[in-house]
């Protein structure tokens, strides 16, 4: 019998002269990865009927990861955000890495270059909200692990 539990899922982002990030669901709604490309299959067809096919290798794309305002998580994202965002060395602003492990799927994501989209915006209300963090991503690999 197969059992899925977000339990299972960790977050790990790691970046230079910051602390490592870690999380397994505590505190946080959902996370995405989204690829820049909707298809790695372009075709064309020629005048005379020929088809070709373009095999594009792009592995950019997006993360996107909301949690709870109150979370550890989202205090930590704002610290970092305001240390890179007030840096006058430009050459940080993209060096967090991540790894989505997800043991109930056996699926691992490996992210390199990831930069800070913007900050989110933030509700206050009767009780608590949630916040979503947006990121570009310079690299992302799909993997199955055991």
């Amino acid at each position: 019998m197969e059992v899925y539990s977000f339990q299972d899922f960790t977050l790990t982002l790691t970046q230079p002269d910051f602390a490592r990030l870690s999380t397994a669901g505590q505190g946080i709604g959902s996370v995405s990865v989204s690829y820049a490309v909707d298809s790695y299959t372009d075709v064309n067809v020629a005048s005379d009927g020929t088809t070709v096919f373009s095999k594009i290798k792009q592995d950019n794309g997006t993360l996107s990861i909301t949690m709870q305002q109150t979370s550890s998580l989202h205090k930590n994202l704002v610290k970092r955000f305001n240390a890179l965002y007030f840096t006058d060395d430009t050459s940080v602003w993209a060096s967090m890495s991540g790894v989505l492990k997800n043991k109930s799927t056996g699926e691992q994501k490996i992210l390199k270059n990831i930069a800070f989209t913007k900050i989110p915006e933030n509700q206050n209300g009767r009780t608590v909200q949630d916040v979503t963090w947006e990121f570009e991503v310079g690299y992302i690999s799909s993997n199955i692990i055991s």
